[in-house]
């Protein structure tokens, strides 16, 4: 082998090499935290002022994780006050296994989350509700296995 087949074939692996790597990330998803994080973050000062809104409440809504389910509890106090809100279980390796779903307490103020349609990993919980005409918003993290 000369010199010139050599350079012809490091200069077509090379090209091989830089082919495969462009089509590798052409395959590759990159999900944003949120479609609208723009505005989002125009409104952030509301998420915080609903933070501090349940940091000063005396008992918070406690999040349990048991085998087959995720209970949210409010306390009983709260359960006259009718809370209404929301729950948004983000996962941020993929926006595809995000869940949403409307907060519906029981008479005890409890809600029970089945985990058959969570895939597992850790999730954040986005807990956001409405109660005696305040905002609140809580984030815990979730481990479904």
């Amino acid at each position: 082998m000369n010199w010139g087949h050599g350079i012809t074939l490091v200069f077509l692996s090379f090209v091989i090499l830089m082919v495969t790597m462009v089509y590798q990330s052409f395959q590759q998803t990159f999900d944003l935290v949120a479609d609208n994080y723009y505005e989002q973050e125009i409104h952030y000062q509301q998420t915080i002022d609903q933070k501090i809104n349940a940091q000063a409440l005396d008992k918070q809504p406690v999040l349990k994780v048991k085998k087959g389910q995720i209970l949210v509890e409010f306390p009983q106090d709260s359960s006259q006050l009718k809370p209404t809100g929301e729950l948004y279980f983000f996962r941020a390796s993929n926006a595809t296994l995000d869940i949403k779903t409307a907060l519906e307490l029981d008479n005890t103020g409890q809600q029970t989350i089945s985990t058959e349609k969570f895939e597992t990993g850790l999730y954040t919980l986005k807990l956001s509700w409405q109660m005696d005409g305040k905002d609140y918003y809580k984030e815990d993290q979730v481990y479904i296995q």
